[in-house]
């Protein structure tokens, strides 16, 4: 989630006209697809098997391949273990996931021979739910192969989509609920006790973002129903601290890579965002708007940031991962756009841990 501050323009109902306009034009986009063309970066991948538990079902074996310690799987196997229909996304090139309806003909996948293969690694598309999202991947004999961080980065982004629905439908007074009742995304997590991966799907209840919208009635996060539970899939031992120094760390190493600036952490804004971040972890409610009603600039304001501008960029997970963060952010051109702007000078990062959702929370100013 990505916002940028812009002083509001003041009276009668302009304010609402315009709330009810952007949430309408964002209702209109997020159905958008971008072809993707991208330089192929040749690699070596190695055959690896992994232990995945879909929806809380007994582990079975998952063929893979890794590159450069990344895990990449066959994106079919991952949507037929969910029971969800797969295709190819002929327009945009790379996978088309639909979780509304059920898988074709779902079986066991073909054996794995080569150990050692020599693939072209590329941008390519996961459409998930009428969203595309941009993410590294393969095709080798005829199968998409993905990291899974990125096919449930891919669904959290099309679950934010439908979200933005859910407010655009409450915006109008005669409507009594989302036009889509419910919609499902999908978690990932990593048992480091048993090695077993989890891939479960989570059904969200749109009518409660509906009524926050409309109501201002506190979202309780969805909980996944089944085992095993999630934990941590890149470390099992983050801590508040160490999780924004890894945040800041990436982004300004990112933006070294550009050419640009390294940004300077502020005690204010690293303040705020730490408040955001538990504030969205304690009422469930995923937002700019902070629960005292402060927008983001103005809640950075209340803790004592004195620059002329504050942006925030906003991501929510099952557990918090600063790869599947950045990634997030990065494959979003808004998000990438903030992270790279010349004129940021200040930085502050808070990670909000909760029982059943993770907060990060990324402020940038001058």
């Amino acid at each position: 989630m990505l916002s940028f501050y812009q002083k509001p323009e003041r009276g009668g109902n302009t304010m609402k006209f315009k709330r009810f306009a952007t949430l309408v034009l964002a209702a209109v986009m997020v159905i958008g697809f971008m072809p993707i063309t991208t330089k192929a970066s040749t690699k070596t991948a190695t055959l690896h098997e992994a232990r995945i538990s879909f929806n809380g079902k007994e582990p079975v074996t998952v063929q893979s391949y890794l590159i450069d310690n990344r895990n990449f799987v066959r994106a079919r196997e991952i949507t037929d273990g969910l029971n969800m229909k797969i295709g190819q996304a002929i327009q945009t090139g790379g996978v088309m996931i639909t979780p509304t309806m059920t898988a074709e003909a779902p079986g066991t996948m073909e054996r794995i021979v080569d150990k050692t293969i020599s693939v072209n690694i590329v941008k390519m598309n996961i459409s998930y739910g009428g969203r595309g999202y941009e993410a590294e991947a393969f095709l080798y004999n005829n199968r998409y192969y993905y990291r899974l961080v990125d096919i449930e980065a891919a669904s959290m982004n099309a679950l934010d989509s439908h979200i933005t629905l859910a407010e655009a439908n409450a915006a109008l007074s005669s409507n009594t609920g989302p036009r889509t009742k419910t919609f499902d995304s999908i978690n990932v997590g990593w048992n480091d006790k048993t090695g077993v991966v989890s891939v479960n799907t989570v059904t969200n209840d749109m009518q409660k973002y509906f009524d926050a919208a409309r109501n201002g009635t506190v979202v309780t996060p969805t909980v996944p129903s089944t085992t095993p539970t999630p934990v941590a899939t890149e470390t099992p031992t983050w801590t508040t601290e160490t999780a924004s120094a890894e945040i800041i760390r990436r982004v300004n190493e990112i933006r070294k890579e550009a050419g640009l600036n390294e940004l300077i952490i502020d005690p204010t804004l690293m303040a705020t965002a730490q408040w955001h971040a538990d504030d969205m972890v304690a009422t469930g409610v995923f937002n700019h708007t902070a629960s005292n009603g402060l927008s983001h600039t103005d809640l950075a304001r209340t803790f004592g940031f004195t620059g002329v501008y504050a942006g925030e960029n906003s991501y929510r997970a099952t557990v918090f991962g600063p790869s599947s963060t950045m990634a997030s952010w990065m494959n979003s051109e808004g998000h990438r756009n903030h992270i790279l702007n010349k004129n940021h000078l200040y930085i502050g990062v808070g990670v909000g841990f909760g029982q059943d959702k993770d907060c990060v929370t990324l402020f940038m100013g001058w």
